[in-house]
């Protein structure tokens, strides 16, 4: 399946390790194993971040209320 391409940079050089380690012992590429975290971190969180962030906008939204009401 290809797609558009996002580009991926490890938050340190411990994670960066830990990706060519899984590659290299799974026999594919670090771009594959990216791809399968992302997949199963969207599977697992996506919902819950979206509702987060929907909650977090009308937390907002009610505090500027407020404000402009003083």
């Amino acid at each position: 399946m290809d797609s558009d391409r996002i580009y991926f940079r490890a938050a340190s050089n411990k994670d960066y390790e830990a990706i060519h380690l899984l590659a290299i012992e799974f026999g594919v590429s670090a771009s594959q194993i990216c791809r399968f975290a992302m997949s199963e971190w969207l599977r697992d969180n996506f919902k819950k971040q979206i509702e987060l962030a929907q909650l977090t906008q009308k937390l907002g939204e009610n505090y500027a209320k407020e404000n402009d009401k003083s």
